[in-house]
């Protein structure tokens, strides 16, 4: 009888529900200072949506990683020496179905038009990269433009074609409005 009594109450066997499955972005970092490298991956390995491939350290390398059809590039623009537009250019002959993510200090609205308009997807301030570069990555990935929100409000005021920080996507994006997609 007490078995019975325990057979009764015990919940039948059901499947734990699954989230539906994030598509999963490969992106390759490149930043010529091992410790910025580092930051970087770390930063997106946080996200589940990320496969992280090589690292590259110099731009001769950067065509090897390439050849791995990432869906992103991270580009510290210190890399190119002042030559972004040639770098910029070369990326896009080389592997035009990888969208670049430009990381840089400078954070002038004409610097950012001069970038965008030599082939990146993406311009983020470097001194943003935590909160910024994870939404920039996944805004490039489904090929909408992002420009960290400091620098997208001046690009705006000064008429320029970039949103303004978006609604929060989820509860993963937390309650501050980070994107500039």
């Amino acid at each position: 009888m007490a078995a019975a009594a325990i057979d009764r109450v015990r919940a039948p066997s059901v499947p734990a529900p699954t989230e539906p499955t994030r598509r999963s972005l490969r992106v390759v970092v490149a930043a010529a200072h091992e410790g910025l490298r580092t930051a970087l991956r770390r930063r997106l390995e946080m996200e589940d949506d990320f496969e992280l491939a090589e690292d590259c350290p110099a731009l001769d390398l950067i065509g090897d990683a390439l050849r791995r059809c990432p869906a992103v590039l991270v580009l510290d623009l210190a890399m190119a020496r002042g030559a972004v537009v040639a770098v910029l250019g070369r990326f896009r002959a080389d592997v035009p179905g990888t969208a670049v993510v430009a990381l840089s200090f400078e954070d002038t609205p004409a610097f950012a038009r001069h970038v965008l308009a030599a082939g990146a997807s993406g311009f983020v301030l470097m001194q943003r990269a935590d909160a910024d570069l994870a939404d920039a990555v996944r805004c490039v990935a489904d090929g909408v433009r992002y420009t960290s929100p400091p620098l997208a409000t001046k690009l705006a005021a000064r008429g320029g074609r970039f949103a303004v920080a978006p609604e929060p996507r989820g509860p993963r994006h937390g309650a501050s409005l980070r994107g500039g997609c």
